[in-house]
């Protein structure tokens, strides 16, 4: 009798320890996607924010109500650019690396984390990867860039929506929302910030070059122009 409830008591255990593994893995990211951007919201009454973003997000910063245009500086990334109250106009900052950024915007300190995005759902591929995946299952090739970079050289049967586009038009692709989407734009930020807007809508199959276009060309597959 004893041993059984010992047997029961370390099910129970296991269960918890792994309920709370899974809790803790389920990261969730500060801001919100606006047109292919992470916008975060800074506030007035708190001078230590810290916040965390996926690797390949376009920062904006949303100002508190009564700032001025106000200066962001990124002391260990020897950047600094002016913030505008209006977003539209504001800089970005494209978060390239992992790892932790402290930032000061007038009398507001604080750190934005960066990690690297993983879905169940998602995966990256290198070069030769994405070009054996398209000889084997024609996934339809989404290129997130700008009509500009497209028009001078993007990968053959690739249709465009640019990143900052793709929330709205959505509705384009929704024929293939349980089908494989090879998404890719000049370096692997852009195809990652787009990556995350598909999953997030529901898109089950999403896979992203990594190191973009530039690197699908230095390994000498084929580009149209």
């Amino acid at each position: 009798m004893r041993y059984k409830h010992f047997l029961l008591i370390l099910v129970f255990l296991t269960y918890l320890g792994s309920a709370d593994l899974s809790i803790s893995s389920e990261i969730k990211m500060d801001g919100e996607i606006k047109n292919g951007y992470r916008v975060l919201k800074l506030t007035a009454d708190e001078q230590i924010q810290n916040f965390r973003v996926y690797r390949g997000d376009y920062i904006k910063f949303e100002l508190p109500d009564h700032f001025d245009d106000s200066e962001i500086v990124f002391p260990t990334l020897k950047e600094r650019k002016k913030l505008i109250k209006n977003l539209r106009t504001s800089p970005y900052i494209k978060m390239k690396k992992i790892g932790d950024y402290p930032f000061e915007v007038e009398a507001i300190k604080g750190t934005i984390t960066v990690i690297e995005y993983e879905q169940p759902s998602y995966k990256v591929l290198t070069a030769k990867e994405a070009s054996d995946f398209i000889k084997a299952k024609n996934p339809l090739i989404l290129d997130v860039r700008t009509p500009r970079e497209y028009a001078a050289g993007h990968m053959e049967n690739s249709i465009l929506i640019p990143v900052q586009e793709l929330q709205s038009r959505l509705n384009e692709l929704d024929s293939h929302r349980n089908k494989s989407i090879l998404i890719y734009c000049a370096t692997g930020n852009r195809s990652t910030v787009a990556s995350k807007i598909l999953i997030d809508s529901g898109f089950k199959k999403i896979l992203n070059l990594r190191r973009g276009i530039v690197d699908w060309y230095k390994q000498k597959f084929p580009v149209i122009r």
